[in-house]
């Protein structure tokens, strides 16, 4: 459905500056840009171990357009426990998505247990 391609940082770079993204800092070695039908529609930084798959960031360049649920129902196929930090403002995504949420103080982390 989608490809994944590494991305390393000074790409990272010039693609926050692009579509405005959110992303402070990349939090590991390396992020992907996620391709569908030939074109660069999000970037995703994660890590993946055992039976967990944890998102560390994910931002979609074009908003409403529904790449965001594309990718997600996608990644929701496999058999992990995913789990992330949100902002508030996608907590709404993410409750779509059915994800369950835990507020810890300002953070407010998100489940989806597909084992």
């Amino acid at each position: 459905m989608f490809e994944l391609e590494q991305c390393i940082k000074d790409e990272v770079k010039h693609l926050k500056n692009k579509y405005n993204l959110k992303i402070n800092h990349i939090i590991n070695e390396s992020s992907y840009k996620i391709i569908y039908n030939g074109k660069v529609i999000a970037l995703i930084d994660f890590i993946e171990s055992d039976d967990i798959f944890e998102i560390l960031h994910f931002e979609v360049f074009e908003k409403s357009k529904g790449y965001g649920k594309l990718v997600i129902l996608e990644l929701l196929k496999c058999k992990y426990l995913f789990k992330l930090d949100s902002l508030e403002s996608s907590i709404g995504f993410w409750k779509k998505m059915g994800f369950e949420m835990c507020n810890h103080g300002d953070e407010i982390n998100c489940f989806y247990d597909n084992r």
